[in-house]
């Protein structure tokens, strides 16, 4: 998701408060927010799966590993 995508989302929210959006923009607008989504928990996902845990056993678990990476399924 690159700026331009966010700065219109924030331009249709505007919108939206202040007059009403038309059927094709109301369409947009949950289409952009559908992919701003699904970028942000492809952007978790990544961040979480790079995390070590240290057991209390003294083991280390990968969150990835543990609780299963897209990659790994």
């Amino acid at each position: 998701m690159d700026e331009k995508q966010i700065s219109r989302i924030n331009v249709l929210a505007r919108k939206a408060k202040a007059e009403g959006l038309t059927q094709s923009e109301r369409k947009e607008q949950a289409e952009l927010r559908r992919e701003y989504i699904e970028s942000f928990r492809s952007n978790l996902r990544g961040q979480l799966d790079n995390i070590d845990i240290l057991e209390k056993d003294g083991r280390i678990v990968n969150l990835g590993e543990k609780y299963g990476n897209e990659k790994g399924n």
